[in-house]
């Protein structure tokens, strides 16, 4: 079944855990059928957050995905992305129609670890994470990148595009496994 899903690869990297009171920071997608590297849209100001969520709606349109895949994305991504176009008043109902694939909630269903951290997941598996900034300092780099800072921003896309890139490879190595959940 998996096979036949036309899957795009998402992350994003935000502000806040909260779509009430954070903002998108930078959107990745990655269709290794199409990209040979993962597309960031980063949001060098925050009226640019509308923009950034068009980018990711065109894309997904254009490409004609059927399928989202993500870390967490069940209970972070998507919602967030949801909660931010509502208050943005864009219509982005086109998410309701992917099958959504969460990775986490996969991993936690077929494998017993000690930790669900996509980088802890990597490192059992055997995947290298290059990852040099955590999740909770994004906020921070991201006030520095709004000032100018240029390596605060490239911090930033290279997170995204890292955690993008380890998403598929971690797809890559469970796929067998993927049966269990369909």
């Amino acid at each position: 079944m998996m096979e036949r899903e036309k899957i795009i690869f998402i992350d994003i990297e935000t502000t806040s855990l909260f779509s009430s009171n954070g903002t998108i920071v930078c959107i990745g997608l990655f269709d290794p059928e199409n990209f040979t590297e993962p597309s960031v849209y980063f949001v060098r100001n925050p009226s640019e957050e509308k923009n950034a969520l068009g980018w990711m709606k065109s894309k997904i349109i254009e490409h004609g995905y059927n399928a989202i895949c993500g870390w967490n994305i069940k209970k972070f991504d998507i919602p967030f992305i949801v909660g931010r176009a509502l208050k943005l008043d864009i219509d982005f109902s086109e998410l309701n129609n992917l099958i959504p694939i969460d990775l986490m909630e996969i991993c936690k269903n077929i494998f017993r670890l000690h930790s669900y951290r996509q980088e802890d997941v990597c490192k059992w598996l055997g995947i290298s994470n290059t990852n040099n900034i955590s999740g909770w300092m994004i906020d921070d780099i991201y006030h520095k990148a709004l000032t100018g800072d240029k390596e605060a921003e490239e911090k930033i896309k290279l997170r995204c595009q890292h955690d993008l890139t380890n998403l598929y490879k971690i797809f890559q190595k469970i796929k067998p496994y993927l049966r269990l959940q369909f």
